[in-house]
């Protein structure tokens, strides 16, 4: 990555100059290339500035999951904005709680008629159908923004509680063009599957280094024979699952092969009797990943047949076991996990009382912070 590069659309754009007419997005019978891809998202950007979107401005997506999602997400990031997925599967509940906190300027939708309870105290919609985005130019919207700029505000499970806004800066996530090509050494040949938004690296890693993006069809994260369906149609090389999911689809698999080159488990703790089970009948690399919503992709550990399973190691991060005075413990002595470095996000949104619990001074390294993760 160039020293100049500060935000994750400068990745792309730069991706885009060198490989126009590569396919970026499979969608079922549709494809768009790299060079369309950065033209539809430079005019959304130009659009989006009639809005007045500029940098930080909270814009939520509201959308299908599809080509004109991924869209989105760049025009927005061109446009300076942040993006904030509302899925639409989630109760009208949790989403209220989503647009009435982050006080949203503006939610794109695939139309206007496609609306939903939770919306309707939305000020401001915009539907990616409407004719006069075509119109806008199609040159890159060029703005002084940092890396330390957010691009993503990811709400967590609120499995213990409210669901509270994690806020991802560009620099996160600029990371994903050295995992991609120096840590995974992916290929532009390689196909990967995407299925969710709430994982920006999903669709980012074949975005930075020139690879298809096939769109997951709607419900194949649930349904593992709609899923396997879709491996073998596209010829998919690289997919990311929990372990229980990737469970399933071993047993309806029967030991015939995926096809998969390179497979990603996390969200969920992966079971010895499941590394040994994948890696005896694939002929696939088996990676178990570690990262949370506050520090995505922090430790990953190449799984090995008959080796116990490990969370790995850090690349860019640094990872510590301390104890509750926040000092390094001994070795075979528990401790608390704790992140510093570029993977760190900047904290949960309106949550100051949170914040200093959770992100503390680092105690070896002045003016850095820690991330207590709990484990």
């Amino acid at each position: 990555m160039q020293k100049s590069v500060k935000t994750i659309h400068q990745v792309f754009e730069y991706q885009a100059t060198h490989t126009p007419n590569r396919i970026a997005i499979i969608d079922k019978n549709c494809s768009i290339t790299y060079k369309e891809l950065n033209e539809k998202a430079n005019q959304l950007a130009h659009y989006l500035q009639k809005y007045q979107i500029g940098v930080t401005t909270f814009v939520g997506i509201f959308m299908e999951r599809s080509i004109k999602q991924i869209i989105t997400v760049l025009g927005i990031l061109k446009s300076g904005g942040v993006c904030v997925l509302l899925n639409k599967e989630e109760p009208v509940e949790r989403l209220s709680h989503i647009i009435n906190e982050t006080n949203l300027a503006l939610v794109l939708v695939d139309e206007i008629s496609n609306q939903n309870a939770a919306l309707h105290s939305i000020s401001q919609l915009a539907a990616l159908n409407d004719p006069k985005i075509n119109l806008e130019p199609a040159y890159n919207n060029i703005l002084n923004q940092e890396s330390e700029d957010l691009a993503f505000l990811v709400y967590t499970s609120g499995s213990t509680g409210l669901p509270k806004g994690v806020m991802l800066s560009h620099r996160v996530f600029l990371r994903c063009e050295f995992w991609a090509k120096h840590v995974f050494c992916f290929s532009p040949d390689d196909r990967f599957l995407f299925k969710s938004l709430r994982a920006p690296e999903e669709f980012l890693f074949p975005l930075f280094i020139g690879a298809p993006l096939v769109i997951a069809p709607r419900g194949a994260e649930k349904d593992a024979v709609l899923l396997i369906r879709t491996l073998k149609k596209y010829a998919i090389t690289v997919a990311n699952f929990t372990p229980s999911f990737l469970s399933i689809l071993l047993e309806i698999n029967a030991e015939k092969p995926l096809g998969l080159k390179h497979v990603f488990c996390a969200g969920e703790a992966l079971s010895y009797e499941l590394q040994n089970t994948f890696l005896s009948q694939q002929k696939s690399k088996l990676y178990n990943f570690y990262g949370l919503a506050e520090s995505p992709y922090t430790t990953y550990w190449e799984c090995k047949l008959q080796h116990p399973v490990l969370i790995g190691k850090p690349v860019d991060t640094q990872v510590y076991i301390l104890n509750s005075e926040h000092q390094p413990v001994s070795i075979g002595t528990v401790g608390e996990l704790c992140i510093s470095g570029i993977s760190l996000s900047h904290g949960y949104f309106n949550q100051p009382l949170l914040n200093a619990e959770k992100f503390v001074p680092h105690p070896l390294e002045h003016n850095t912070h820690l991330y207590k993760t709990g484990d």
